[in-house]
Order: structure tokens, then sequence, then C-alpha cells
């Protein structure tokens, strides 16, 4: 009786016949504990057997040879896209058709086809000979806690750097992440030395990489010079100045290293600083540091490291 009018009501509730093909409950009344009671077939028939629950899980999960082999190609299928996708070397007409369409949608969604920069001179900016464009993930590390919320660590002597580099470059900012990280770009910055904080709405995608696009730039090419971690993440592969990534390290002396670089190209003032950055490139900072350059880059460490 009890089943009926559970069948019944959720009759009425659907509006419509519904069958129900298993429906199990343990019978009341009874002390078995593997037997179960099973009603199958229209709502108000009474027709029920009695099986263990043996009986009861193989027939709920008894499954045809043929529907294992099913399962087992839809498994393999989606195993070979995870590796044709993650670990195979992406070349070929289906992938670049691929990126060309991804690229298309990266770049017509959202992304800024302009100039970063405005003209030198205009709107009240002071024209400065070079630009130094950098990415946030040289000069940072950010973190969040339950407790503390977002955490923002510089790399020692960011302070130092853009204030002694304001005078001769104009400064970027460059975020990979979205509009939403300017707040910590301002953290960065908080006597507001950089001419522009920009994300990766500036970027242009390329095979699904977004990278910082110099022809955007507005200024020559012969005046820019970008601190980045991998030269994929830039169009123009020499005007690349490579730095590690921060790792949180209160030692670090990445920044302190590039002094010497900077200190020539202050003194020098080169018409084409690729020349500088190129140098550079093969070489290190060994063509460029002085002994007045090693005592303060040992200063440096002595004091970071008390």
């Amino acid at each position: 009786k009890e089943m009926r009018r559970v069948c019944q009501v959720a009759k009425r509730a659907s509006g419509r016949s519904r069958r129900v093909k298993y429906q199990c409950n343990r019978p009341s009344g009874s002390r078995s504990i593997g037997s179960w009671s099973i009603w199958k077939g229209w709502p108000g028939t009474r027709k029920t057997t009695e099986m263990t629950s043996t009986e009861l899980l193989n027939k709920f999960f008894k499954v045809s040879p043929t529907r294992w082999a099913v399962r087992g190609v839809i498994v393999g299928g989606l195993a070979g896209l995870y590796y044709w996708f993650i670990t195979s070397p992406q070349q070929g007409p289906i992938w670049d058709l691929y990126f060309e369409k991804l690229d298309q949608y990266k770049n017509w969604n959202g992304r800024v086809s302009q100039m970063w920069l405005p003209s030198e001179g205009s709107l009240g900016m002071e024209a400065k000979p070079y630009t130094l464009v950098i990415h946030d993930e040289v000069i940072s590390q950010s973190s969040w806690s339950i407790y503390q919320g977002s955490i923002v660590k510089k790399r020692p002597g960011l302070a130092y750097l853009l204030s002694r580099l304001g005078r001769d470059f104009e400064i970027v900012l460059f975020s990979s992440q979205g509009g939403y990280h300017i707040p910590y770009l301002d953290r960065l910055d908080p006597d507001r030395r950089c001419a522009m904080k920009l994300t990766n709405e500036y970027m242009t995608s390329v095979r699904g990489r977004d990278i910082i696009n110099l022809d955007y730039s507005n200024r020559p090419l012969s005046r820019v010079i970008v601190l980045d971690s991998d030269y994929r993440n830039v169009s123009h592969k020499e005007n690349v100045i490579l730095l590690d990534a921060y790792n949180g390290d209160d030692a670090d002396d990445g920044l302190a290293k590039l002094g010497a670089f900077f200190r020539v190209i202050e003194e020098t003032h080169p018409a084409d600083i690729r020349k500088a950055v190129q140098i550079y490139q093969e070489f290190g900072l060994d063509k460029f540091q002085t002994p007045q350059d090693e005592e303060r880059l040992r200063k440096h460490r002595e004091r970071r490291q008390n």
C-alpha cells in the first residue's frame, strides 16, 4: 500500500505516467541483513522478488562484453587526445589551423590593437631617450593567504632601479594577467615612476601564447629594452635582457647585477641600444662590470644577508 501511494503521488506530480524499472526497499519487519525486496513494473502492480545483496549488485553492475569494448574505445580515445594535445610537438597543418583560429579569437576578443604609448612629448609626458619594458614576473612574486590576503613581494633593488632609471628611461610595467591586475602593479610602483602599467589586453597572441609585441610600442626599436625571463614572451629577441623570474629570495641580487649594464648605457648613450643588448647576450656582465661595480655588489649582498 505504501509503494502504491508513493507511485500515485509521483504520477500526479509529474503529470504523466512514469515507469519505474527497479526500485529497492528493505522489507519491513525483516531481520535479514542481506535480503532486499525488489519491486518492478508499472505503478500499481504488486510484482516483488527477494534477492540477496550479492545478487542485487550483480544485477545492477553486470555489463556485457560489448559495453566494455565501447568503454575501452572511449577511454583509449581520450588518452590519445591527451597525448596529442599535451605531449606532441604541436606541428603540422592541423595544429597550424588550430593556432590560427585560436589567435584570431584571442586577438579579436577584448584585445587592444593600438599603440601602447602616446606620441613622444604628447599628453604632457617628458620625452626620454630610451624605453624600458619590464615583465612583472622578474621583479615581484605574488601569493595569497587566507589570513593575510594578497601578498606582494618585491625583488631586492627594485625601488633603487626605478628611481635611478627614471631619468633616462620611460618605464612600462607589463603583466600577463587581466585588467584586474592593475592594483597589483600599482603596489610595485608606489612613487609612480612608471609611465604606463599594462596587462594582457595589450599583448598579442602568437600560436596561443601571449607575447609583448614591440611593434605596438610606438617607439623606435633601437631605443627599447625588455626585461623578461623568456625570449618567447617578446616579439623581438634582440631587445631582450634575460633575467630569472623572482622566487622570493631575500638575498637575490639579480637587479643589483644589472646596475653595471645600465650605468654604461647612461654614460655612453648609444644610438642603437640593441648593440649593447647583443653584447650582454653573448658575454654577460663581464664586459660591463668595473671594480667599483663589484664592490657595490658585494656591499649589497652583505646588506641583504644581514
